[in-house]
């Protein structure tokens, strides 16, 4: 799915997103994949501190 398209779903509300499209999501928004813990998944921006 595209990116735009993507995002216009998740602003509408859709509750039916799969974990992939929300990745590629945070990714294009400038986040990458720290670590995984479990079945967590830690992603980070640069810009953003740590809280």
């Amino acid at each position: 799915m595209k990116k735009a398209k993507l995002l216009k779903k998740l602003l509408a509300g859709s509750k039916n997103v799969s974990f992939s499209d929300a990745a590629a999501i945070a990714k294009a928004f400038g986040f990458r994949l720290d670590r995984i813990s479990g079945s967590h998944r830690i992603f980070v921006h640069t810009t953003f501190p740590n809280w």
